[in-house]
């Protein structure tokens, strides 16, 4: 078995850059978070893999063509990490957004970078959004409304992230 240092020499992206450290220490502690009843939870590299493999899996199913880019709604924590490790591993572009932004600036930014779906936490953040976007083609998430002046959200029973 090569050393890390040679192990590393080929690994030219952060998917593959993961890849391999669940490879090199799959039970090792990878991520810590404390959760809402204040008791930690913790992933391994190994779990961690097999859980943005999962958030690929769905991000696939939407049929987002290589490059699309992929708003990232959602606080910081392990379901944030999945999702924009997956994102990347897919080919697409994370947008990573600030979660307690003002829906006018989420709007301008989802415009602005040419968003193709939207990752976020509920239905309420949506609405937010909706009230003040002109013009946004596709959502995802799982039982949001439809928008006044946004098109409705795409929603696959499928295709749902936590």
């Amino acid at each position: 078995m090569n050393s890390p240092v040679t192990e590393l020499q080929d690994v030219h992206t952060l998917p593959a850059l993961l890849a391999t450290r669940a490879r090199l220490t799959p039970n090792a502690e990878a991520y810590r978070q404390c959760d809402a009843h204040g008791d930690w939870k913790s992933l391994t590299w190994r779990e961690a893999e097999t859980e943005i493999a999962r958030y690929s899996r769905a991000l696939a199913e939407t049929g987002l063509p290589e490059k699309a880019h992929v708003a990232i709604l959602l606080p910081n924590g392990l379901n944030a990490m999945c999702i924009d490790q997956a994102v990347m591993a897919t080919g697409c572009v994370p947008v990573p957004l600030h979660a307690i932004d003002n829906p006018g600036s989420i709007a301008y930014i989802l415009n602005d970078a040419e968003v193709a779906l939207l990752v976020l936490t509920d239905s309420k953040q949506w609405q937010n959004i909706a009230d003040v976007c002109e013009d946004f083609p596709i959502c995802a998430g799982s039982s949001l409304p439809k928008a006044r002046r946004c098109p409705p959200p795409v929603t696959n029973a499928r295709t749902r992230f936590p």
